[in-house]
């Protein structure tokens, strides 16, 4: 098997091509799973696309990979009418070639990995249960189910990837100022605004002089006023007399 893949789908290949069902199961626990949570956003960052997985190896080569592992799942169940070699090989080159160039960023194209975690927790009965036959439209319904669940988790993930990233490292917050700094900080500044809002107390003398000088001011603006009316007065009669 080709080297160029990444290692998890190196790991499961080798297994499934050895015949070794117990080393795989444990491989997909061991890169898929985090305890029992199903890693969809590792299947889909870390995996291998089937378009990769055909231009890498082959149409031929790919086709056996899917086969052994489609062949694997429907052994797990007990039912009287179950999918033949040429019903597998067929489900599996349907696959590569119609599934495997399409997708998006958020909604990304089906992984070898993918494959691996859908047999996985299909055989538990998460997205139905066979009553008397396993076949390709049975497994494809499946599937999209699987596909919903998978999108809507690997979306979630890097909704989560997006917040984190976020989020303001420990040297960061370190250099921040706690709210508890700040209140002691501006603590005395808003002690002198509120004394500055505060009315003076004038001591009895101080309020004696305050009210001469306003006295004096209502003197000096009389004085000005009476000035300046006994003026125009004056010049109101010098030019009546120029009249008569």
């Amino acid at each position: 098997m080709q080297k160029t893949l990444p290692q998890c789908s190196v790991i499961l290949i080798a297994h499934l091509e050895a015949n070794r069902p117990i080393d795989y199961k444990l491989a997909v626990r061991e890169n898929l799973f985090k305890d029992t949570v199903p890693q969809y956003a590792v299947a889909v960052t870390s995996g291998t696309p089937l378009y990769v997985l055909k231009n890498t190896v082959g149409l031929k080569d790919a086709m056996k990979v899917l086969s052994v592992m489609i062949a694997k799942f429907v052994a797990s169940f007990n039912v009287s009418k179950n999918m033949n070699p040429e019903q597998i090989s067929d489900l599996a080159i349907q696959w590569i070639e119609e599934e495997s160039s399409t997708g998006s960023f958020d909604c990304p194209s089906y992984r070898l990995e993918d494959f691996a975690l859908f047999f996985e927790l299909a055989k538990t009965g998460r997205y139905g249960r066979p009553f008397d036959y396993v076949d390709a439209t049975l497994i494809n319904e499946w599937l999209d189910k699987y596909h919903q669940e998978r999108v809507e988790k690997y979306r979630e993930q890097l909704r989560n990837d997006e917040i984190k990233s976020r989020e303001l490292t420990d040297e960061e917050k370190a250099k921040c100022v706690t709210p508890e700094v700040m209140s002691e900080m501006l603590a005395p500044i808003i002690n002198q605004l509120k004394n500055s809002d505060r009315q003076k107390e004038y001591t009895e003398q101080e309020l004696m002089e305050q009210e001469e000088r306003r006295q004096r001011m209502i003197e000096n603006r009389r004085a000005e006023f009476d000035s300046d009316y006994a003026k125009l007065l004056k010049e109101q009669m010098d030019a009546d007399k120029k009249d008569w």
